[in-house]
């Protein structure tokens, strides 16, 4: 008896410390799935938590703003950083991403420097999906609207309605040739006519100036004048890294800078020198590191780097620009473990592309008011506040998610019947 009695005082035990563990880990999933407001609520001590809280975070950021209206931008993020509950709105989040290269020191390190306007960035973006301001952010999941994985040169066609030399950008130094050779011949004809010797006087300076353009500025000066001299150059540059821009937002992907001007993109030395986006896939950084790529992040690059190609073509029904992005791809792809053969990632610029295209169409008026805010010079984070106010009321790639999880529940439910039936079965075999 006394045994049975010591076993029993021992099951009760146990149960008790399961049911412990049990509230403890329900505790521990409800305060993770707590949202913002709840967090809010959970922090606030006041017996007036609302009325208190809402005070204290106008206060806050009123304080911001003034020092966003005073130039002083790192001071501004300080105080963000210090306070993860105050609520930011979409017009706080721009002027935030309007100013990410001034909201760290210029005195440290550059290399450091990069890294932080980096990290600046990606707390920013997380801060506002968390608090609900952007809607669109990341809204795609890997829900892309092509389900087909292999996309052939006719289906390309099939699909996007486009030819596939649409696709196909054309060589750069082929119209730098032609106009290098047109420049020297219109210089010969003038400085000829003028009595002046162009041999030895006027086409010298200018191949002097040719090459120090692309020595020392990587060919600014020579993109800023054909931008100016041709104007449908220009609108397709803008076109292009709107593309990137759409896309790599879409794709949750955080995009620091868009710069459609040569001159300017000098401040930047990952595209100096010519047009560029400046995006930072900070998850597929950190799987290069470790040596394991996943094959989310190869298509969530890959349809990044060809979206600006599928813009151009879906706009102009030609891609001009492009040709510099074929080959980042090509490279990424080729030196990865283990490389892609040339086949292989043909299909994958295909698919990538097709993608893009889908996924501008699907956003077509956020695209068409982000093309509009480049063209004014906007900043990046007046590009996203053009983008987040052209959304469709529904987001398509939200509705696929949604058809993906109840096709999901559906199957779980299948499973769950097929397995009682085989298992009603052997029972009644039994009986």
């Amino acid at each position: 008896k006394i045994f049975h009695i010591y076993v029993i005082l021992l099951l009760f035990q146990y149960i008790n410390c399961f049911h412990t563990i049990k509230s403890t880990n329900i505790y521990i999933k409800t305060i993770r799935n707590l949202n913002y407001n709840q967090l809010k609520r959970l922090y606030t001590t006041s017996s007036d938590p609302e009325s208190f809280t809402t005070t204290q975070n106008q206060k806050i950021l009123n304080e911001i703003r003034e020092k966003f209206n005073t130039n002083k931008y790192i001071e501004a993020y300080q105080i963000l950083k210090r306070n993860p509950l105050v609520p930011l709105s979409i017009d706080d989040g721009r002027l935030f991403l309007n100013y990410i290269d001034e909201l760290i020191p210029y005195d440290v390190n550059p290399d450091q420097r990069q890294q932080q306007i980096t990290d600046a960035s990606t707390f920013i973006y997380k801060r506002l999906v968390r608090q609900n301001v952007l809607r669109a952010y990341g809204c795609v999941d890997g829900e892309y609207p092509e389900k087909d994985t292999d996309i052939t040169p006719s289906k390309l066609e099939e699909i996007t309605g486009l030819s596939i030399n649409a696709f196909t950008p054309k060589e750069r130094s082929t119209y730098w040739r032609l106009s290098g050779v047109l420049l020297c011949l219109i210089e010969y004809i003038v400085a000829d006519s003028i009595g002046i010797d162009p041999v030895f006087t006027v086409i010298p300076l200018t191949l002097f100036f040719i090459i120090g353009d692309q020595a020392f500025l990587k060919g600014a000066v020579s993109e800023t004048i054909y931008q100016t001299v041709v104007p449908e150059y220009k609108q397709k540059v803008i076109c292009h890294e709107a593309g990137h821009f759409l896309i790599s937002y879409l794709l949750g992907v955080p995009v620091r800078g868009c710069v459609t001007n040569a001159w300017e993109s000098r401040k930047y030395p990952e595209i100096r020198g010519q047009a560029g986006t400046i995006f930072y896939d900070t998850k597929l950084a950190d799987e290069i590191a470790n040596q394991k790529v996943t094959r989310s992040s190869l298509d969530r690059l890959s349809i990044i780097i060809m979206a600006g190609i599928a813009a151009e073509a879906l706009k102009f029904n030609k891609a001009e620009g492009g040709s510099i992005d074929e080959k980042s791809l090509i490279e990424f792809l080729s030196t990865i473990t283990p490389p892609w053969n040339i086949l292989r990632i043909q299909g994958q610029a295909r698919w990538a592309a097709t993608q893009a295209l889908l996924l501008i169409k699907e956003h077509i008026n956020s695209y068409n008011a982000l093309v509009d805010a480049l063209n004014a010079n906007k900043g990046v984070g007046d590009c996203i506040v053009a983008i987040e106010s052209n959304l469709p009321i529904n987001l398509p790639s939200n509705e696929r998610i949604q058809k993906r999880k109840l096709k999901e529940k559906n199957n779980e439910v299948d499973i769950l019947i097929r397995y009682i039936q085989r298992m009603t079965w052997r029972v009644g075999g039994i009986m």
